[in-house]
């Protein structure tokens, strides 16, 4: 049997004040933060504590095969970050406090001071009306009009 292969990722082409290009990895943690606190009464805290796991996996059992994939679907949206920042930047301003001097907690601080800093770089946008209702950013963002779960 003939299978097509399909690889999601949010390919974010947008730049920190210094440069660098925000890393995929820390809008699909955002997003699964997001996700997972609105679909599924999980903390994000738990998600950022958790997220070493998760990487580890897709290291292992997604990135070797990614690059076998017919088609590459870019999912990520220039306006999604602007929404994220109300939404997270205050948590993760907290844990990169919390986890600074707790070398058990490392991977944690190490992401929570990345995102703290780009986050607090961006404009945020508090009015998520213009976002469609059957849009994917919904998923994140809770309001779909669709039934995801």
């Amino acid at each position: 049997a003939q299978k097509f292969k399909l690889y999601l990722e949010p390919l974010l082409q947008m730049k920190t004040s210094a440069g660098d290009f925000i890393r995929w990895t820390d809008l699909r943690l955002i997003r699964r933060m997001l996700r997972d606190s609105v679909h599924r009464a999980y903390k994000p805290e738990q998600t950022l504590l958790h997220w070493h796991y998760v990487r580890s996996s897709e290291k292992r059992n997604i990135l070797p095969y990614c690059n076998t994939a017919d088609y590459i679907v870019n999912t990520s949206m220039p306006f999604e970050v602007p929404l994220y920042r109300p939404r997270l930047l205050n948590a993760f301003n907290e844990w990169t406090v919390k986890y600074k001097n707790d070398p058990l907690r490392i991977d944690a601080y190490t992401r929570a001071e990345r995102l703290n800093r780009v986050l607090s770089e961006i404009e945020p946008v508090e009015d998520d009306s213009p976002v469609p209702g059957d849009s994917v950013l919904r998923e994140f963002i809770g309001g779909s009009v669709l039934d995801l779960h």
